[in-house]
């Protein structure tokens, strides 16, 4: 099959690559020691801003239009920063679930 973008071969080949390759295995391969010194620190900068801040900005660099201008350096931060929002955003559904659970058992018990 033949799509407006790639052959379905084409296709199959990046799928299968990025079912064994890592994207940011492959963004640091891509990163000169500096780029990486300098993502370092700017990743450690945004694990300090609340999460309300986090959220929005990881939401507008992945606004189709900026992502596509992103630097490989920027691409990754955003890469890492995403998942550090994705951790905190399941941490904080978890501790919702566990203390929703513990009112529940209370409740239970008081019957």
């Amino acid at each position: 099959m033949v799509t407006k973008e790639c052959f379905e071969e084409d296709y199959m080949r990046v799928y299968n690559f990025m079912c064994q390759e890592s994207i940011e295995e492959l963004m640091l391969s891509r990163l000169t020691s500096e780029e990486f010194q300098y993502a370092k620190q700017e990743i450690m900068r945004l694990c300090k801003i609340p999460k309300e801040e986090l959220q929005s900005k990881v939401k507008e660099e992945k606004k189709q239009e900026n992502y596509a201008q992103l630097s490989m350096v920027e691409a990754y931060i955003l890469h890492i920063i995403s998942d550090i929002d994705y951790s905190r955003s399941v941490d904080e559904t978890n501790k919702e679930i566990e203390a929703l659970l513990e009112r529940n058992l209370t409740r239970s018990e008081k019957r």
